[in-house]
């Protein structure tokens, strides 16, 4: 459950790497940005988003969100551009401050239903807890969720809760995007088996990628449903 914190000025400095998440009009995206400054009356001022190279131009009064990695946790905010700003011959976004973050435990993230194909390995270590490079059987899948800690996925292969397997999100992420982690849950679904996996991160900024297809995905879904 997300906790709301006053601690703004601890957690919200000068470098800090944000993702912009615009979910409607013309410019709805995910964008990456970074804390540059801060205004004098106490507004950010944030790196120009760009999309392919090229500013992105949101105008004063496009309401988006704000998430970015602290120490322990991910947080977000809701803000507002306010305009920009000229630092030398540099444009820096001016955003609105907010009164409060909201923070998010790693194991709840925001979760978005997919229907894409997929492949998931599967390993069989000869001993608990210990990992083998080579998986001993893989199938086809079909992933019908998906969050920043892990995903749902239906499919033919057998499985038991504590395994060791890996996803390929090669569709969604890229060529040989494959992620690994643990069964959590397993359930038997009209013929085939619906398997809940935790992924393995080694570092945040390998999460991150992950977490911006399902900030996209969610725009996406908004403006289906309109």
């Amino acid at each position: 459950m997300a906790e709301l914190i006053n601690d703004f000025d601890k957690l919200f400095t000068v470098n800090t790497k944000i993702t912009l998440i615009v979910t409607n009009g013309d410019y709805a995206g995910s964008y990456d940005s970074r804390v540059e400054d801060f205004d004098r009356d106490g507004s950010i001022l944030a790196a120009m988003p760009s999309s392919g190279g090229i500013p992105v131009p949101l105008i004063p009064g496009t309401k988006a969100e704000v998430s970015f990695m602290g120490p322990d946790s991910r947080y977000r905010f809701e803000t507002a551009v306010l305009g920009r700003v000229k630092t030398g011959s540099i444009y820096l976004l001016k955003l609105r401050r907010p009164e409060q973050l909201e923070r998010n435990q790693l194991r709840d993230f925001f979760r978005v239903s997919t229907r894409i194909k997929g492949s998931i390995a599967l390993f069989h270590p000869s001993s608990p807890g210990e990992k083998t490079s080579v998986p001993y059987d893989s199938a086809e899948c079909t992933i019908v969720d998906l969050s920043g800690g892990g995903c749902r996925l239906i499919t033919e292969a057998e499985t038991a809760k504590g395994q060791h397997v890996s996803v390929d999100l090669s569709e969604m992420l890229g060529k040989g995007q494959v992620l690994h982690g643990k069964v959590i849950r397993t359930v038997r679904l009209e013929g085939k088996n619906q398997i809940s996996v935790e992924f393995y991160f080694k570092k945040e900024s390998e999460r991150n990628q992950l977490i911006k297809y399902v900030f996209k995905r969610q725009i996406e879904l908004k403006q289906i449903r309109g």
